[in-house]
């Protein structure tokens, strides 16, 4: 598809659009606002998963959300990590969405998340209360976000499913906490706590070398994202979700290095790093 891959983008929240979130209609079921992403037209606009950092590890509800959706300690099976990479890959670059086996855990759907929906998810949108939808900020005409409800709840989940489910938005069927134990990214450094819960406890098989040495890609791509922030359009990565898709979307790029590092003993210029990365986010 063309276009850029998908990546995450956090809009950053000022006091009036807060207040005009705030003002939203009620739903008349009962919820407040706000449930999406898909392939965009430009870098840095991709994927919306925004959070309210207000609300977001304040409200006294999370503490009850951790017992009641992650109660089970134990680790979760995150699957055979090449062919994850793989899949999550096509995922972002095509918004066709990846099985995640959450189980019944809803976590992502009660963490205060605002998605963003693209003009062209006419499908979600329709399925969508109006009252429930406002003007993405900073995005062209048509991009809506919906926001939560006054629990940090997506109003589209009723008894904790998904009412829309089957034309849930492209941002939700393409999102995977995986992308963070893959990434290396530390719990410290996910600011959607019942998000960093549940991430902690994905645990991938490596059945080959080569499973080894794609996490080793990954992981330093990522480390690299921290150590030159040049990469992104703004400046800076602006959130965890961020830096993680970045990371998958340019883990080639130190593959090629690897290969390229091994057959000549050369290793190539942070800059020529850089725009490689650049490059490979573009594709």
């Amino acid at each position: 598809m063309a276009g850029f891959p998908v990546q995450p983008q956090i809009y950053h929240l000022n006091d009036q659009f807060r207040e005009t979130s705030r003002r939203s209609p009620p739903n008349p079921a009962g919820g407040l606002f706000g449930a999406g992403h898909g392939p965009a037209t430009r870098l840095g606009s991709l994927i919306s998963l925004l959070n309210d950092p207000a609300n977001c590890g304040r409200n006294p509800r999370i503490e009850i959300g951790f017992r009641s959706m992650c109660s089970d300690e134990q680790q979760l099976p995150g699957g055979v990590f090449s062919t994850w990479l793989s899949e999550v890959d096509a995922a972002l670059n095509t918004g066709s969405g990846i099985d995640v086996p959450c189980g019944d855990c809803i976590a992502c759907c009660k963490s205060h998340q605002f998605i963003h929906i693209e003009p062209t998810e006419t499908e979600t949108l329709s399925r969508i209360p109006k009252e429930l939808l406002f003007p993405a900020p900073g995005e062209g005409p048509g991009n809506m976000l919906m926001g939560y409800d006054e629990h940090g709840c997506c109003p589209m989940l009723v008894e904790d499913s998904c009412s829309i489910y089957s034309h849930r938005p492209r941002t939700c069927r393409t999102y995977d906490c995986r992308v963070f134990p893959a990434s290396d990214i530390k719990n410290t450094e996910i600011d959607i706590p019942l998000i960093a819960h549940q991430a902690q406890r994905w645990k991938f098989t490596y059945e080959t070398r080569h499973d080894q040495d794609l996490r080793s890609a990954v992981q330093a791509t990522a480390d690299f994202l921290r150590r030159h922030p040049e990469c992104f359009a703004d400046g800076s990565p602006h959130n965890a979700t961020h830096l993680a898709t970045m990371a998958i979307k340019a883990h080639k790029v130190f593959v090629r290095m690897d290969e390229e590092r091994k057959n000549t003993g050369q290793i190539p210029e942070d800059r020529k790093v850089v725009e490689a990365i650049i490059a490979e986010i573009r594709n």
